[in-house]
């Protein structure tokens, strides 16, 4: 007996070849354009070509309270100020009276001509985990005009691999992010603060990122602060608090929140320290890495009373000359 094979009907051949090149379009696709696409690897640095700047770094406020119209020409270097042609430093103390609930906290509002001031700093000069210094010798050896703590990146990770997000002063350390917010700086002056999702690390490099800090949470964005923070329980509680802000190119501004301590500083939520950030009047404001963490500096000296006298950190956020 014969056996005859049964031919596949032609309308079926069509079928399934347009069933497999549709598939083929929607693997491109999803990969083309819906997956974030990471050209950039461990030691790009950023597009900055041509950053931009500002007119004039002041008005900065005199020892006597008045505002000054014009920058100075010669370099003014006070306990709580510091002014040149290029960047202008002022420091405040504020205490927030709730009851037997005492609030105080120091903000540093800085003006530069260019972001690039704006610069980060390794522990003992080195990237990677298990490199811890304190805040005074890092910022005295970086010619710090003032410093702040910044987000304890070396936390995360392993000796192999940093699990989140390290840009700093235009160079790229590590890609990965991690499920906190992101913070950034361009050399434009511009600053944005980013949901996890949110973040493309080619577009911070076309764009010219300067630095990226990857802790949070986003306290003020477009100045609202947010229904809900991406944090934890633990967190949001009262503790020491560090932070940046941003009000435009060229203008912003470190608030450090003592805490702990009874009489003096119980420390703020994260709720609290938000309402902080939003009163002076930012666009923009995120949290950087607080408790003991917490500290400020002007010229390589404490500003605030840190808790513990601080402790070791990974890094520091600073102004010095560009």
């Amino acid at each position: 007996m014969i056996r005859t094979e049964k031919r596949f009907p032609l309308w079926a051949k069509l079928i399934c070849d347009a069933l497999a090149i549709g598939a083929f379009l929607l693997t491109f696709a999803y990969f083309h354009h819906v997956m974030p696409r990471r050209t950039a690897v461990v030691g790009t640095k950023t597009n900055i070509t041509a950053p931009a700047v500002t007119e004039a770094p002041p008005p900065a406020t005199d020892s006597d309270g008045h505002t000054e119209t014009e920058p100075p020409d010669t370099v003014v270097e006070e306990d709580d100020r510091y002014a040149n042609k290029n960047v202008s430093i002022s420091v405040e103390k504020h205490t927030i009276n709730k009851a037997d609930d005492i609030i105080t906290y120091y903000v540093a509002d800085i003006r530069v001509k260019s972001a690039l001031s704006i610069k980060t700093a390794f522990a003992n000069d080195t990237y990677g985990v298990g490199y811890y210094e304190r805040i005074r010798p890092m910022a005295k050896r970086n010619g710090a005009i003032v410093a702040v703590s910044g987000d304890f990146y070396g936390a995360f990770g392993s000796k192999e691999e940093i699990y989140n997000l390290v840009l700093r002063n235009g160079i790229i350390y590590s890609t990965l992010v991690s499920d906190g917010d992101v913070a950034v700086l361009y050399a434009d002056g511009e600053f944005a603060v980013y949901s996890p999702g949110e973040v493309d690390i080619d577009e911070l490099v076309e764009r010219g990122a300067w630095q990226a800090w990857n802790f949070g949470p986003i306290l003020v964005k477009d100045g609202e602060v947010p229904k809900k923070f991406n944090s934890t329980s633990y967190v949001n509680k009262k503790h020491p608090r560090c932070g940046i802000g941003w009000y435009e190119p060229g203008h912003y501004c470190f608030v450090v929140v003592d805490g702990r301590q009874d009489g003096y500083s119980t420390g703020a939520t994260i709720a609290e320290f938000a309402d902080i950030f939003k009163s002076l009047g930012v666009a923009d404001a995120y949290n950087l890495d607080g408790g003991r963490s917490a500290a400020m500096t002007m010229y390589g000296e404490y500003v605030n009373i840190p808790w513990g006298d601080s402790r070791p950190i990974c890094d520091i956020i600073y102004v010095g000359e560009e």
